[in-house]
């Protein structure tokens, strides 16, 4: 479930919650000679858009598509061969879900390492791209799709029931399971009828959800 909230009626700031990221700054230039220089890829070059990485489409002339991907300054290496294995694990273990695959580099790498504008560390991937639509952009959202999507869902959750890596234990502002982080910051919620919402919420999880979370896989 997810609802829409409008920042500027709740008066909360990104720093307030420590989920703020300074995106990587490389230019399409940056992306096309780096996509030549590690990977041995010419052609378009255009940006994506991403929460805290840098992504750039890349087609070659032969009509190949990838995705190059620049993590954030303060990615850490262990965290991106969690999502690396995961697709891995997912390729082999739910073959019938489209899901992008590793490239390596020319040196063998599928994590390398690169300096961005001003000297800033970066780890880099490529990516094969799977061409698709947002969900947010199809309309209407009819019953056959949500079936289909949750299908989807469903194949992936059963083909990581055996997945583990150590990078997965690990704190993360959207896990659920620590949902209550955020009641030192509902004080900044100005106005009383939309914190009392987040009051509830957070009154219910500690009531039914928090005492059931050691009984769960």
């Amino acid at each position: 479930m997810r609802c829409h909230l409008e920042p500027d009626t709740w008066n909360l700031t990104p720093d307030m919650l420590s989920v703020k990221f300074e995106l990587p700054n490389f230019t399409l230039q940056d992306a096309a000679r780096l996509a030549n220089w590690s990977y041995g890829l010419q052609g378009e070059v255009r940006p994506l858009p991403s929460e805290r990485d840098q992504n750039f489409y890349v087609k070659t002339a032969s009509g190949e598509e990838f995705v190059l991907k620049i993590a954030n300054a303060a990615e850490r290496r262990d965290v991106l061969d969690l999502q690396n294995s995961a697709l891995e694990h997912l390729a082999t273990h739910a073959s019938s879900v489209s899901v992008p695959r590793l490239c390596p580099a020319k040196t063998g790498e599928t994590i390398t390492a690169i300096e961005g504008p001003g000297g800033t560390a970066h780890f880099m991937r490529l990516l094969t791209y799977v061409p698709g639509k947002l969900l947010a952009q199809v309309n209407p959202h009819t019953p056959d799709l949500l079936r289909s999507l949750g299908r989807v869902l469903g194949t992936m959750d059963c083909a990581l029931q055996d997945f583990a890596h150590p990078a997965a234990q690990r704190e993360l502002k959207w896990d659920l399971k620590r949902a209550t982080w955020i009641r030192d910051y509902v004080r900044y919620i100005a106005i009383p009828s939309q914190r009392a919402i987040v009051e509830r919420f957070l009154s219910r999880f500690d009531l039914s959800i928090a005492p059931a979370l050691a009984t769960l896989r």
